[in-house]
């Protein structure tokens, strides 16, 4: 009888490992079945990933929180990067377990992002200090919270916190001490309770992106969230809004006139876009001050819906060049487009 040659057992490790990496965890774990020589060889992969591929390793009563427990328990070395996504998480505390195991296992990229269940009890993802994190995403139904011994994330270049719940005091002190942060999206509902957002006490000296949603230009601590990062972000150079607006007040408006005084450059922003625009007076002062504080401006773009009746675009464009023609203002080109948002 003939047998074949196992070639693939006689790599070296770390070709093991790289093989195994590009796997779905599901199926690398399932190479310990191979043999008595392979049982364990999945337990060094750097890159833990569940996915919808996890529904493959539960067996009986299984939950996925059991699986990344025994998962945790099982690996050995270093781990890279730990991701989670489209599964449900029953427990509202597993999370913050997980990343208090994971803090010295040398990750640098953590994801997670749960499906929507529109929950009066969201997870609770309680962060803590990783020294050599460079990007973190957090998205839907999770409330962000920080350990008591958090320090910051030294090394964090990408931040996205896209659907979560997190307070404004969290948040300022989350910023405030990721120093080297160079991108940053945020979609986030902010209980702001009776505060506005201040400056943050540490400038991020490196974003140059800033993609942030859930702005009401109706609503002064809306606003003065944008204004503070903007503020806090010298060297931004592309800043994307997405407007949730639905009715005007005048304060607003009062509040971004002040703003426009402050003696603040933004002299690397090139480029704006603002998506969805009614062409109220608070949007509008909004647009003007960033003509006013960004000299290198070049293009600031406007998504407006084709179905507002009360929309003059000529109006608006017209204005616009009147403030840039009657103040040493940015000469940027002004798009607005109109498209059928179907709201």
């Amino acid at each position: 009888m003939v047998y074949g040659v196992d070639r693939i057992s006689r790599l070296p490790c770390d070709v093991i490992d790289k093989i195994l990496v590009h796997m779905p965890l599901r199926d690398a774990v399932r190479t310990s079945a191979l043999s008595w020589e392979w049982r364990y060889k999945w337990v060094t992969i750097p890159d833990l990933v569940f996915d919808q591929n996890l529904k493959g390793l539960l067996n009986g009563n299984d939950d996925p929180e059991s699986i990344v427990d025994r998962t945790l328990l099982l690996h050995k070395g270093a781990i890279t990067k730990f991701s989670i996504t489209d599964s449900w998480i029953k427990s509202r505390s597993a999370v913050s377990s997980w990343l208090f195991i994971l803090s010295d296992r040398g990750i640098n990229s953590l994801e997670f992002l749960f499906p929507c269940k529109n929950s009066l009890q969201p997870t609770i993802i309680r962060l803590v200090t990783f020294n050599h994190l460079k990007h973190l995403y957090i998205g839907n139904d999770c409330e962000v919270k920080l350990s008591p011994l958090f320090r910051g994330f030294n090394r964090l270049a990408r931040l996205e916190l896209v659907g979560v719940n997190i307070k404004l005091q969290v948040l300022e002190i989350l910023l405030s001490k990721c120093p080297m942060l160079e991108y940053l999206n945020l979609k986030i509902h902010v209980d702001v309770g009776d505060d506005e957002m201040k400056e943050l006490p540490n400038k991020l000296n490196f974003l140059t992106v800033l993609e942030i949603g859930e702005i009401d230009f109706g609503w002064v601590e809306s606003v003065a969230v944008l204004i503070t990062l903007i503020k806090s972000s010298p060297n931004l150079q592309s800043l994307k809004i997405s407007s949730d607006t639905y009715y005007n007040e005048n304060c607003v408006k009062e509040y971004l006139k002040e703003q426009r005084t402050l003696n603040v450059r933004l002299k690397c922003l090139e480029y704006v876009n603002i998506h969805v625009v009614m062409g109220y007076p608070a949007e509008m002062e909004f647009v003007k001050n960033l003509l006013k504080l960004g000299n290198a401006l070049k293009k600031v773009e406007m998504d407006s819906p084709l179905s507002s009746t009360d929309l003059d675009v000529s109006s608006m464009l017209e204005e616009f060049a009147s403030f840039q023609r009657a103040s040493s203002s940015s000469k940027a080109e002004i798009i607005v487009n109109t498209r059928y948002f179907g709201f």
